[in-house]
């Protein structure tokens, strides 16, 4: 099954953990997200980020969903992971198997999402339940 959601980033908090001089460092980030569309619901993630001298990077991080997707509700854990440089962010989302709860128990699927700009953010979600 397919679904067609729209996301935005509603918090960002990012601090760093490590600093290695010349741009170079590593961050945790505290971000939130709300999402509508075939997802009505809130997410709390956490990253890490690692930036290189030339401002690019790589990043995961794990978020739990809480919402309803296409009429079952429950809540799930997504994996987040990918790269960035100034102009955009490519992010691969994961469902994590035998995360969902309540309707949303079997939940499994994935996204590949490029961001650009601030958002808002759209993305399609192959997923099965």
């Amino acid at each position: 099954m397919q679904a067609n959601i729209t996301f935005t980033v509603t918090g960002w908090d990012e601090k760093t953990e490590a600093d290695f001089g010349g741009g170079r460092k590593i961050t945790r980030v505290l971000a939130t997200f709300q999402y509508s569309g075939a997802l009505e619901g809130q997410g709390e993630l956490e990253y890490l980020m690692a930036y290189g001298a030339d401002g690019k990077g790589r990043y995961s991080g794990l978020e739990r969903v809480n919402g309803t997707l296409k009429g079952q509700t429950g809540t799930f854990v997504v994996e987040h992971h990918g790269t960035f440089d100034a102009a955009s962010v490519k992010n691969h989302w994961l469902i994590v198997e035998h995360t969902g709860t309540s309707a949303l128990e079997n939940l499994q699927g994935s996204a590949n999402i490029v961001l650009i700009g601030h958002g808002p953010y759209e993305m399609n979600l192959h997923y099965t339940l």
